[in-house]
């Protein structure tokens, strides 16, 4: 077994997912427990007591061990990484103060032998709980091994191990090292299980975050397409405006917006692998695009939660944005830092600073221009985070933005539920055990009076160990079942009991104590009532008897390490089911909004066929005089168009697509269309008649000026009505077909109506 550097072992554990690194926590926990009340209660395990020399250092040792896997469980912060160390050294001097005892004591009687035995389950247990699956293997095969070739070294003297002894004593250690061993493995297995879910579940929440700021973005689009292009457009129709540099600076405005929603689709952030220069890459072009100079720095160690991103990348997009617009800066500087993570990892710490030597403003007076309150104060503060603004009138202005998680993150969480636990749990408890009592009625057959009341309780416990193994499938023990196995189990102790004489109480035929107590730790660590480990102390005094002083002895100190297992698992659990049905929720709007944007982003695929682009360039360029008659009757076309497509709802349904065939219709055919639909969806859906007199109604309008598309609730029907005026011949009999009817209204204007049932 190598032996790793310390710094390397901590690297290694850093390095693990948090749910694992919980885990391992947990089962660290319950060896403490499990060991301490293994040997404190008891005198035949304190060094002090032992009659020969050699053992007492190091199980003194082992007692410091001990004491310093609690100093690094629950101790101060930094010392816990070296738990990996005393886990390595407790086990390590529990075998050999086991060995020594096995060695040194001359009496050769079991009794003798107790003390050494007992030390060396606890050694086996605790090497499948503390160290990792193929470290334990090694350790428990070696110890193991030794174990035997001591034993049966001292059969050859008199009063020395006997054949049973030599292969029991073994074979018992093997049983908990193995059920350990497994239990462990299977943990953290379910760990890793839990883990590749959590990364989806957090996928998943990075893209509804992806598809939030998309939404923000399209919002201050929105606005921005009101406050540039149309304004521009209105203020270039009703004319009197001069080529300057306020307009050619409008007009620039206003082609980047038209840019910007031309192509919103195309514009996802990276979310899932926190590309930083790709997601701030369309910002800083736009900055490089005006002459200044960008100066991007980073230095990024592991990942952030997707929400701290998200908001991130929204605020320096927008401060980008502010220094494009409003500074008039020669060079504009970014610096991104994360820290505390891995390539692993999440990072725990980020610092931001964004800075440019522009004609800055007064932060005292301008808090609420800008964007800053939306976009830059707003996300990133309701995180848990701080933003600050340097920023004086001709002395430029810095950002910082800072961040840090808290102690306690609330996606950590150990365990899906009790039932994985159980799951992993239970079955190799109770398989390894169920085959400890086989060996040993086995080896003891002979020395049964009655052999069949002795099968009869070992089918019983198999029994019993089959149903809480087929009940941990999906859930942890259900309550029934733990009455019932705390009432059998004192009865399959008086069975096996029934089958030996008087005589031979006390040696390996009475195999039953044993295999109960492993499975008291079972029930007490998966079962699904809180009071199960009460249930199981309360049945296993009533097996032992002794009671007070059976509280603090071995058998009930396994019972105890099972309740405070349980105990952390159910703890998790409930803060996984609240996180978990938060992150459901968050899956299911996920869905919803990203339908939204991509409706959205066919809403703006209509904006490729406006010419205003072409219009604000040719006047950017001075080839296009804003006098002009003919472009001023072009600009207030183009402002039409825009607000008819604004007018479409982002939803999907077929009276929006009807509509936005119709405007593409209505651009083909230079004629200026008004959309006026509700906000919503509209509950049609077969819209076939419509199109079909909407077909015949494009080809009679030759001439046609103007159009009007219209929904209205009139009575107990909506009402779709295209009006389409100025119509060189219109005189054509009414027509109908199902729900829609065509007719002419006069004076060239002609009508197509579709009536539906709300």
């Amino acid at each position: 077994m190598s032996i790793h550097p310390l710094q390397a072992l901590v690297r290694e554990q850093g390095d693990l997912p948090a749910t694992v690194r919980l885990v391992l926590r947990g089962v660290t926990i319950l060896s403490i427990v499990w060991q301490g009340a293994w040997i404190l209660p008891d005198s035949t395990l304190w060094p002090w007591k032992q009659d020969a020399w050699v053992p007492r250092p190091f199980m003194w040792v082992a007692y410091a061990c001990w004491l310093g896997l609690i100093l690094t469980t629950w101790g101060p912060r930094r010392f816990r990484p070296r738990y990996i160390v005393f886990a390595r050294l407790d086990v390590a001097f529990l075998y050999i103060s086991a060995i020594l005892l096995f060695l040194t004591d001359d009496r050769f009687a079991q009794e003798a032998w107790r003390p050494a035995t007992s030390l060396i389950n606890l050694a086996a247990a605790m090497t499948g709980l503390l160290l990792t699956t193929s470290a334990a293997v090694e350790v428990l095969a070696v110890a193991i091994g030794l174990e035997f070739i001591v034993l049966l070294l001292q059969s050859s003297q008199s009063g020395g191990p006997d054949a049973q002894d030599i292969v029991l004593i073994p074979v018992y250690a093997l049983c908990a090292g193995v059920a350990s061993i497994v239990a462990r493995r299977g943990l953290i297995f379910g760990a890793e299980r839990v883990d590749l879910v959590q990364r989806d579940t957090v996928e998943a929440e990075s893209r509804l975050m992806g598809i939030r700021l998309i939404q923000q973005r399209i919002s201050r689009q929105e606005q921005r397409l009101h406050e540039t292009v149309l304004n521009t457009l209105n203020a270039i129709a009703r004319g009197g405006v001069k080529v300057d540099a306020a307009l050619r600076s409008r007009c620039q405005d206003a082609i980047a917006v038209l840019r910007r929603m031309r192509t919103i689709d195309s514009t996802v952030p990276a979310m899932d692998s926190q590309d930083w220069r790709h997601d701030l890459e369309e910002s800083i072009v736009e900055l490089r695009d005006l002459g200044m100079a960008v100066y991007l720095t980073l230095d990024v160690r592991g990942t952030l939660p997707s929400e701290v991103y998200a908001a991130c990348i929204t605020a320096i997009r927008e401060a980008c944005t502010n220094a494009r617009r409003h500074s008039g800066a020669s060079s504009v500087s970014l610096e991104i830092a994360t820290s505390g993570g891995g390539s692993r990892s999440r990072a725990t710490a980020l610092r931001i600073r964004i800075g440019d030597d522009g004609r800055g403003f007064d932060a005292e007076q301008n808090t609420t221009r800008f964007g800053l309150p939306q976009a830059i104060l707003g996300p990133l503060t309701d995180l848990g985070g701080h933003v600050s603004i340097d920023a004086q009138p001709e002395s430029g202005v810095t950002i910082s933005l800072d961040w840090q998680a808290g102690v306690f993150d609330s996606r950590d969480f150990a365990l899906r539920d009790l039932g994985m636990s159980a799951r992993f749990f239970a079955a190799p408890v109770l398989t390894a055990f169920t085959l400890f009592g086989l060996i040993s009625l086995l080896m003891t057959g002979q020395e049964l009076v009655h052999p069949i009341f002795g099968w009869l309780a070992l089918l019983a416990y198999a029994g019993i160990a089959a149903v809480i193994i087929w009940s941990t499938r999906s859930s942890g023990i259900p309550g029934w079942l733990v009455i019932a196995v705390c009432v059998v189990a004192p009865f399959v102790y008086r069975l096996q009991g029934a089958s030996l004489t008087q005589g031979v109480q006390g040696n390996w035929a009475e195999w039953a104590s044993e295999c109960i107590a492993a499975m008291f730790l079972v029930v007490a660590a998966a079962g699904r009532p809180w009071w199960s480990w009460l249930a199981a102390v309360a049945s296993w005094i009533v097996i032992q008897g002794g009671f007070p002083l059976e509280l603090i002895q071995p058998g009930c100190a396994v019972i105890y390490a099972g309740a405070l297992y349980a105990r952390s698992v159910r703890h998790n659990a409930r803060r996984y089911d609240r996180i978990n049905e938060q992150r459901l929720q968050e899956l299911a709007n996920a869905e919803v909004a990203e339908r939204e944007v991509e409706l959205l982003s066919r809403r703006y695929a209509l904006l490729d066929e406006s010419g205003a682009l072409a219009l604000f360039t040719g006047i950017i360029e001075s080839s296009s005089d804003p006098a002009d008659g003919a472009v001023r009757e072009q600009a207030d076309r183009e402002e039409h168009y825009i607000r008819a497509v604004m007018r479409i709802g982002a939803v999907d349904g077929a009276v929006h697509e009807v509509a936005a065939e119709i405007l593409q219709w209505g651009r083909s055919q230079n004629i200026a269309v008004d959309i006026d639909l509700p906000d919503g969806s509209i509950r049609v859906t077969d819209v076939s008649d419509l199109r079909v007199l909407l077909t015949r109604a494009y080809s009679r309008a030759d001439g046609a000026s103007s159009a009007r598309l219209s929904a209205r609730v009139e009575g107990n029907f909506l009402v779709i009505r295209l009006v389409i005026a100025g119509c060189d011949d219109c005189e054509t009999p009414a027509e109908r077909i199902g729900a829609a009817a065509m007719v002419c209204l006069g004076e060239g204007d002609l009508m197509v109506e579709a009536r539906y049932d709300k």
